[in-house]
């Protein structure tokens, strides 16, 4: 990326923010209480006005003791959209808090449909299935716009502006009736956001088989060379291939882990070893409790703070 200072000054850019979920004051705030979480902030600002896409929003009643007081903080009053990457409470329970309080308005939620069995069945917990349900209801009752991203739709785009865009990288297909168990964490919404020249990849939790699916389709060609990649499953086991992580290339990662990742999963430090061979920045949100990156599509400004250090980065 060539630097460029017209856009700051204009007052022009894109933000990436992450919330306060995994600290371990945080952790278990939500259900399960030691599931990690996954919630980014996307903003666009262009002058005056702004439109703001939340990916994902951590686990029921972290959104309402996190994510809500932050973006009101942030004099955030509206989501123009949100987007659900795939059915696990660590990712969509988050909403039901958000839709459940009337101080913050949502445009529009993004997601693509899984059948309800694979939801039922996919997952050991059967808290994920009930909160899933709850979810589904909650957002019945909002009436708020939904927008069903199809099989046929991947390799096609999100447009949000001239400069800003989100890629449809992958979308799970959606089989009715099947009695074949499925892995959650292989029916994920890929996106890849494309903003100028700066691209960011948030995979959800694609596992093994989905990320293998990736490289080996043509959308394999579009993950190559990112600025940024949103680890996936936590930094744990079971998500990106070598080979997936080695083409995205990717120069910040952040990786939304906890304590309990951290110090039960034995092949974290194996998995960090990976997302870093290329001497890529890895910020863990165990160790930041948020992480904000800036940029004007050429640029990125990059800050992660801790009770105990702020760590700042320029890109040029």
């Amino acid at each position: 990326m060539s630097q460029s200072t017209e856009y700051w000054a204009n007052n022009e850019y894109v933000r990436i923010a992450t919330f306060d979920l995994n600290s371990r004051e945080s952790t278990p705030l939500g259900e399960p209480s030691q599931l990690p979480a996954d919630s980014f902030l996307i903003s666009r600002y262009s002058g005056n006005t702004s439109f703001h896409i939340l990916i994902d929003a951590g686990k029921k009643d972290q959104a309402k003791m996190r994510i809500i007081p932050q973006l009101l903080q942030m004099g955030i009053g509206k989501l123009d959209m949100a987007v659900v990457s795939h059915p696990h409470q660590d990712h969509f329970g988050g909403f039901i808090d958000i839709l459940n309080y009337s101080g913050i308005e949502v445009g529009q939620l993004i997601y693509a449909p899984v059948d309800e069995n694979d939801i039922e069945r996919g997952d050991l917990d059967p808290l994920n299935y009930e909160t899933w349900r709850e979810f589904t209801e909650v957002l019945r009752q909002s009436g708020i716009a939904c927008r069903k991203i199809m099989r046929d739709e991947t390799g096609g785009t999100i447009r949000i502006d001239s400069d800003l865009y989100l890629d449809i990288i992958d979308v799970p297909l959606f089989r009715q009736d099947s009695s074949e168990r499925v892995n959650i964490n292989n029916l994920n919404l890929v996106l890849k956001l494309q903003y100028k020249e700066f691209t960011a990849l948030f995979p959800g939790d694609c596992a093994v088989k989905q990320s293998g699916e990736i490289m080996a389709s043509a959308a394999g060609d579009r993950i190559t060379d990112l600025f940024m990649l949103k680890a996936a499953h936590h930094g744990g086991t079971q998500s990106l291939t070598p080979e997936f992580i080695a083409s995205c290339n990717a120069r910040i990662v952040i990786i939304p882990s906890n304590y309990y990742i951290v110090e039960q999963a034995a092949v974290f430090a194996d998995n960090i070893r990976e997302y870093g061979k290329n001497g890529a920045k890895l910020l863990r949100t165990d160790l930041y409790r948020t992480i904000e990156l800036q940029t004007d599509g050429y640029s990125v400004r990059c800050s992660a703070e801790s009770p105990d250090e702020t760590d700042y980065s320029f890109f040029p």
